[in-house]
């Protein structure tokens, strides 16, 4: 029997929930090769992380078919690889109309887009908790709303997450804009927030 890896795990679990995972290869990412490298370079210093950041990619979310999803992604990609030379700078990204998921950052490497830029305010944070904590992105622009295929879509993962141990059963669900000077993931995704968290929490079979 093979062994599964903690990634392969989560995304057989959230597939099993319903959930529509696009791995890198289907999304056509251009720096497969640079995902591998990181877990070696770059890898996280707490598996089972305690919390999980939202976020929002303040890029278009260009439609709803598969080529548009997969150039939605590949935009982040690009976007991640001139910033801070990682790709995709999160562990996975949602559309915000079809809670499609799409596959980033591999669980074990660190993301690139949080850092805890308050530490006065927010002293109970690391500052790098890219190396400590998971990401999760919706695709879409400010003012976007996350539609209700999104809204189950991460709360499935989220679910997903939690039951394969690389979140703990208890991990803070909190917004971007908590440890850093941006609206980020803006107000209309954390208004569904607490959703998100509950639905999670109902649907995990880890308590």
């Amino acid at each position: 029997m093979a062994i599964r890896t903690l990634q392969s795990r989560v995304q057989r679990n959230a597939k099993n929930r319903g959930v529509r995972i696009v791995n890198r290869k289907g999304w056509g990412s251009q720096h497969r090769s640079l995902y591998w490298r990181r877990l070696i370079t770059h890898p996280v210093s707490r598996v089972e992380a305690d919390t999980l950041w939202q976020h929002i990619t303040v890029t278009r979310d260009d439609g709803t078919l598969p080529g548009e999803f997969s150039a939605d992604m590949r935009e982040v990609e690009r976007i991640g690889f001139e910033r801070f030379g990682s790709g995709f700078s999160y562990n996975f990204g949602v559309d915000m109309k079809t809670g499609w998921v799409g596959v980033g950052m591999p669980l074990k490497a660190k993301g690139t887009h949080t850092v805890n830029n308050k530490p006065s305010e927010q002293p109970n944070f690391s500052r790098d908790q890219n190396a400590v904590a998971r990401a999760v992105a919706f695709i879409g622009m400010p003012g976007d709303k996350p539609s209700e295929k999104a809204i189950i879509a991460v709360s499935q993962l989220f679910a997903a997450m939690m039951e394969e141990r690389a979140l703990t059963a208890q991990p803070d669900y909190v917004p971007h804009r908590l440890v850093a000077a941006k609206s980020c993931p803006t107000d209309a995704v954390v208004a569904v927030m607490p959703r998100i968290h509950q639905l999670a929490h109902k649907w995990s079979k880890r308590k």
